[in-house]
């Protein structure tokens, strides 16, 4: 007997995603929403800017020495990063990776690295790349998230 269900290329909502309407506050006429491949790049994009524009109000060295849990949810004060040395840069991107790989899961093998904004002062800006994981598929893709929660590059 053939299966009444067909094959979907994408992804399920999240389970916030499916219980509120973003776009206009309508009861979506489905309750198991599934993102096409756009939607589900839309649905992580829009994460990564919610998880990097939460602040943790741990330190750095703290986080690091611990597994994450929903307490940890966010990234380090980047404030308290020095944007012009390249060093702490590079230990807010390990912060950044961190939360990405435990709050994010539909991104794999998250690469992460922080860049100065052009022509923001020391506005810093996430460059993050992996592996869109969608129902058994993977498709390489890369985000640039402002810190800051500003545009990416002064425009």
């Amino acid at each position: 007997m053939p299966s009444a269900l067909a094959a979907v290329e994408g992804a399920r909502a999240l389970l916030f995603e499916r219980l509120v309407d973003l776009a206009h506050g309508r009861r979506e006429p489905h309750p198991f929403i599934l993102h096409d491949r756009e939607g589900c790049k839309a649905s992580v994009a829009f994460e990564l800017e919610r998880l990097l524009s939460t602040r943790v109000p741990v330190g750095m060295d703290e986080l690091a020495g611990r597994e994450r849990s929903t307490v940890d949810y966010g990234i380090p004060d980047g404030a308290l990063t020095t944007p012009g040395d390249p060093e702490a840069r590079a230990r807010l991107a390990l912060q950044v990776q961190a939360a990405i790989r435990a709050f994010e899961p539909r991104l794999g093998d998250p690469q992460v690295s922080v860049r100065l904004a052009a022509g923001r002062g020391d506005a810093l800006v996430a460059e993050i790349s992996g592996w869109l994981l969608m129902e058994g598929q993977r498709e390489p893709v890369s985000f640039a998230v402002p810190l800051d929660g500003g545009p990416v590059d002064g425009g």
